[in-house]
């Protein structure tokens, strides 16, 4: 079995949530290196993938499908006023 680790993604909810606070949107894409939110199709072209033979000896993985998230591990060097709506 794999599994999909996804990053921020455009949906109805995202769209909710960013509009009642633009600065969590604005840390949101500062902190992912890409700096933007994924859209639902790729993440869907991802899953077709894992899907596909092309996965066909790929077991127990957990893809990061986040526009580098999990690379930048932490929020080091990243200024106090562009992490704001987080709480």
């Amino acid at each position: 079995m794999n599994a999909i680790a996804p990053g921020v993604t455009n949906t109805k909810l995202t769209e909710r949530v960013v509009k009642a606070k633009p600065a969590l949107e604005a840390a949101l894409k500062f902190r992912t290196p890409i700096g933007r939110f994924a859209e639902p199709e790729e993440i869907g072209k991802m899953a077709v993938f894992l899907a596909s033979d092309l996965a066909s000896y790929m077991t127990g993985a957990i893809i990061a499908c986040d526009g580098g998230w999990t690379a930048h591990s932490d929020f080091a060097g990243i200024p106090p006023d562009r992490i704001t709506g987080w709480e």
